[in-house]
């Protein structure tokens, strides 16, 4: 989202005292991606895709012989988990979506 005092020639555009608002389709907020038609599809790849960086960058440590089960678990819990879960409250899931919901509920 765009404001200043500057004038533009765009459709969707409103004022509010002397700011200047335009309309956009997508933007991001607290780190999680809001789109105009609510379509949260973007949001969940994009929090797939960070887990999975987090996880890759964590996969010599979660194979490591020298380290128990129960250790691994917590780094999961702790490192992996909040990154794909990081907003899911918000989220309307459709049956593509569903997946993660059972993910969740898993572990």
């Amino acid at each position: 989202m765009t404001c200043g005092t500057k004038k533009k020639y765009v459709e969707n555009v409103f004022k509010v005292n002397h700011m200047t608002f335009e309309s956009v389709n997508s933007f991001v907020y607290l780190r999680t991606l809001t789109i105009a038609d609510n379509n949260t599809s973007a949001e969940i790849n994009k929090r797939i895709t960070l887990a999975n960086r987090s996880y890759f960058g964590l996969v010599n440590i979660l194979k490591a012989k020298n380290i128990s089960r129960k250790y691994k678990v917590l780094i999961y819990k702790t490192l992996i988990k909040p990154v794909l879960m990081y907003g899911a409250e918000t989220w309307v899931l459709s049956k593509a979506n569903y997946v993660l919901e059972s993910l969740r509920e898993k572990y």
